[in-house]
């Protein structure tokens, strides 16, 4: 039997030239820098667990919040695991536009939860008789002394959680405007201009972080007093939204991978695991109990899709693809 060469239309010819160029060149270092930026992260999440739990069986009693363990030695690892995810999900780009604005979303706000802490310490179920703690500096014996030094040393903590407070603010809103017009005059110097996406994306980051910043300025007392609670719940809502949204619209591009399924399900617990939150039922550290479970919930979606998305075409690409075969349908029918 003779083979047959079928003659390929120039748009596909194009697009595999295209696609077989950036894989010679960049493919295998944009993926592995993706691969390890996302491992990175869950390495941070995981860092934060085996942290608290240090602290949980050297004190011997656990705080009734992740967030309140700002107060003990895991400071250090909360805060810079709270940076490091909030960097780590605006720099990942999410498949579509919902996915993408959602991680940036979540990434600008996870900073604000370890910048401006809960005021409560999280001791309310470790009495005195049941807490160890181990002596962090040295207090004179006579009681009376002792009594003084550490109030001295408490009110020096406040004075410099307060001021941690406003040098971190002021730090991250000139961070936030310097990174804004970075993504600002890279989109304008694209030879294309600014397309919807980035418009969008551009529009809602600026909102949040004006936003935020004039709340600060405008009522410093108000923005202290809610920062904290609010970013900490709007971090898992916009996590459980980008989840939802890469499942529901991996699917709407036909893709019929079982692991969607699987994503969304992890993104209905999430949910449901919040609604315990806020529902008017109470036991013992239940905001620490929600707050692990969640972590762990979407540190499951993260690393599942870290092997997941590896495999599946970039929407961009795939779009062209798309438009390429109409292409070619089209020319087929005149």
């Amino acid at each position: 039997m003779t083979r047959r060469n079928i003659p390929v239309p120039k748009p596909m010819r194009d697009l595999a030239d295209s696609v077989k160029l950036a894989r010679q060149t960049s493919s295998d270092y944009a993926d592995k820098t993706y691969f390890y930026l996302r491992v990175g992260m869950a390495s941070m999440v995981f860092m934060l667990f085996v942290s608290i739990g240090v602290e949980w069986v050297t004190t011997g009693c656990g705080r009734t919040s992740i967030s309140s363990y700002y107060h003990s030695p895991v400071r250090s690892i909360f805060v810079s695991t709270m940076i490091a995810m909030g960097l780590c999900l605006i720099a990942i780009k999410g498949r579509t536009l919902w996915e993408d604005i959602s991680l940036n979303l979540a990434g600008i706000l996870a900073p604000v939860v370890a910048w401006v802490p809960t005021s409560g310490r999280g001791l309310d179920l470790c009495g005195t008789d049941n807490l160890r703690t181990r002596p962090r500096y040295d207090v004179p014996d006579d009681p009376g002394v002792a009594d003084v030094v550490e109030a001295a040393l408490a009110k020096t903590a406040e004075v410099s959680i307060s001021s941690s407070i406003d040098n971190n603010l002021v730090t991250g809103a000139v961070v936030g405007f310097i990174l804004l017009g970075f993504a600002l005059f890279t989109a304008l110097g694209d030879k294309d201009g600014l397309d919807y996406e980035e418009k969008v994306g551009i529009t809602v980051a600026a909102i949040v972080v004006v936003g935020g910043v004039a709340h600060y300025i405008l009522n410093e007392a108000q923005f202290l007093r809610r920062a904290h609670g609010i970013s900490a719940l709007l971090v898992f809502v916009f996590l459980i939204f980008a989840i939802w949204m890469h499942a529901f619209e991996r699917g709407q591009e036909g893709d019929d991978s079982p692991l969607l399924n699987v994503y969304k399900g992890i993104a209905a617990l999430m949910a449901v695991v919040g609604l315990v939150q806020v529902a008017p039922i109470s036991f013992d550290r239940k905001t620490l109990i929600v707050e692990i479970v969640e972590l762990l919930l979407f540190l499951t979606y993260w690393l599942l899709q870290t092997a997941d998305k590896g495999s599946l075409p970039e929407p961009a690409l795939a779009r062209q693809a798309a438009a390429a075969t109409n292409e070619m349908a089209q020319g087929e029918e005149r």
